[in-house]
């Protein structure tokens, strides 16, 4: 994708979500997960998302990688393949 397209797109997601910025607390809500949860790998990064969502008080995620976030009870994981 050139990087105008990719600009573009980013004014338009600005559009309808909201983007959550970096705050106190994620790095070790992140830590606990991976603790708990006996996470390794690329699904760290799940793991972060997750965090993030918890400290911001979001309790819902779209994502075609509905199987990774199941792990997390409190996070209702929505597929858009299903809608």
């Amino acid at each position: 994708m050139p990087p105008a397209r990719a600009a573009a797109e980013l004014q338009a997601i600005h559009g309808f979500l909201r983007v959550l910025e970096g705050q106190p607390g994620v790095a070790a809500a992140w830590e606990a997960l991976v603790r708990k949860h006996s996470v390794s790998g690329k699904q760290a990064h799940d793991a972060h998302l997750v965090a993030v969502m918890q400290v911001y008080g979001v309790t819902g995620i779209l994502t075609f990688n509905v199987a990774d976030f199941r792990r997390y009870p409190g996070i209702q994981v929505l597929d858009p393949a299903q809608f």
